[in-house]
Parts: structure tokens; C-alpha cells; sequence
């Protein structure tokens, strides 16, 4: 048996708070990315130019633009995405209209309250990732733009929705973490848990599992070791913390 590498759709965007994440099925035409620094002059005598004194740095901020259409996000996020639309008397949200409720969610908190009376804050932070080029983890500092754009649907929905916002970055890097990371600093542990694949890859293990033209559907301990390595491959890359991440190659084959 040969198993090789899910084709995953790596742009998403992950509410940490809610632990909720939503598929993006699209790469935005341009992506801003800012890091500011700042210096405090001090002029001395004699001298031609003043002495610069490192004051801060950052926060480095991520402006997305991203045109939705609803057709592309219901297919890519059904079965994949652990948020379910809202279902209500007078009209049944689809995934852009969760994104945008989330995304509005992401200047609110979570209240938690536990047995014995105690409260907790969750303060709402984001991740948002864009295929091996752009990740960052912050929190929504600035207004949520939504843009409805013709045709109209079957259901009174506008076809298309541009949403626009900007992340700041809250989590502090050094100058070798970013030399060595980059714009994808953060991306290792991005999931509370390993919860991200895609349907598609949930059908491709089952066609050449148990269910492949040479499978008598019994479950054999080859199976059992099967799933072992098909537990292995999805992981990877999944953002799953570090620690908790088996170790693969991809660059091989793998046999069992």
C-alpha cells in the first residue's frame, strides 16, 4: 500500500477563543504586511547627525482583502470547517455570512464559568494563514468593511462579498526568530488541537483503506497500521503544536 501526501488547503482563519476555524478558498490578490520601528534621536554636540536610540518595535500588522464567493466557501468549508451556520426562522446563514459573524466576534471575549462560581476571560485573538507565505496570530484592531456585490442568488443573497481587515501581531519575536521564520513566524502551534482536514482527504483514506478495489472491508491488523500511518500523514503540517507532532518526510514514500 502506497500512502501519499493530502493535498490540504492551507489558507484559513482560526478564532482562538471560540477554537472555531473557517476555510478560506481563495489567495487574495495582494497581501499588506507591515513592520514599523521606532528610534528616539538625541542630538550631541558636534556631531552631524543625532544618536538613535532603539525605542520599540512592531506591531507588525497583516491588511487582508479577500473577495468571498458563496458558491466556493459552502463547498470547501461543509464537513471540513467546525463551525455550522446559523439556522433561524427567517433565513439560513451560509460560511460567509459565519466568517463575517465571526469575524465581528473577534472584538468580543468569552466568558467562561466554571462550578464552583469561579470566571474566566478569554481575550479574542485570530489566526489567519495565507499557503506557506503569510501566517499571523493577533487580535482585530481596526474596522471589519464588508462589501456586497451582484449577482443576486436563488435565496436573495448577494453572490459575491469583499471583507476587508487588518491583524496586529501580539506575540513578540526577536531579529534570529524572524531571520530564520519570517513572514510565517507563529504557524507551529497554531490549533488547540490537531482538528483541521479536509473531506476530501477523509475520502481518499477511506479508497485506499478498507473500502480500495482489493479490500475484503475486514479490519485486519494491517489496517490498525494503516491508520497509524494515515493518522501520521494528516498531522503533519496541520499546525499541530511541536511537541505533539510525529515527524514525517514527505519527500519519501511511504510503504506498509
Amino acid at each position: 500500500m502506497i500512502i501519499e501526501k493530502p493535498r490540504l488547503i492551507p489558507n484559513y482563519i482560526y478564532f482562538y477563543h471560540l477554537d472555531k476555524f473557517c476555510v478560506l478558498p481563495l489567495y487574495p490578490e495582494s497581501i499588506n504586511d507591515n513592520m514599523s520601528t521606532s528610534f528616539t534621536p538625541t542630538n550631541a554636540l558636534s556631531r552631524s547627525a543625532p544618536v538613535f536610540t532603539f525605542s520599540n518595535s512592531g506591531p507588525r500588522t497583516v491588511q487582508i482583502n479577500i473577495d468571498l464567493h458563496r458558491d466556493m466557501m459552502n463547498d470547501v468549508n461543509t464537513n471540513v470547517s467546525n463551525i455550522k451556520p446559523n439556522v433561524v426562522d427567517f433565513k439560513t446563514d451560509d460560511y460567509v455570512d459565519v466568517l463575517i459573524n465571526y469575524l465581528q466576534a473577534a472584538a468580543l471575549p468569552k466568558y467562561n464559568i466554571y462550578n464552583n462560581g469561579a470566571k474566566a476571560v478569554e481575550p479574542p485573538m485570530v489566526a489567519i494563514r495565507f499557503g506557506n507565505e503569510v501566517f499571523i496570530k493577533g487580535v482585530v484592531n481596526s474596522g471589519i468593511q464588508v462589501t456586497y456585490k451582484k449577482p443576486i442568488l436563488a435565496n436573495n443573497k448577494y453572490a459575491q462579498v469583499n471583507i476587508s481587515f487588518t491583524v496586529y501581531e501580539t506575540d513578540p519575536y526577536d531579529a534570529p526568530t524572524v531571520v530564520k521564520e519570517g513572514s510565517f513566524r507563529g504557524a507551529a502551534g497554531t490549533f488547540k488541537s490537531g482538528i483541521y482536514r479536509t473531506i476530501n482527504d477523509v475520502n481518499y483514506a477511506q479508497s485506499y483503506d478498507r473500502n480500495g478495489p482489493n479490500s475484503s472491508g475486514t479490519v485486519t491488523q494491517q489496517d490498525n497500521q494503516n491508520d497509524k500511518i494515515e493518522s501520521t500523514v494528516y498531522n503533519n503540517g496541520m499546525d499541530v503544536p511541536q511537541d505533539k507532532m510525529p515527524r514525517v518526510d514527505f519527500s519519501k514514500t511511504y510503504k506498509a
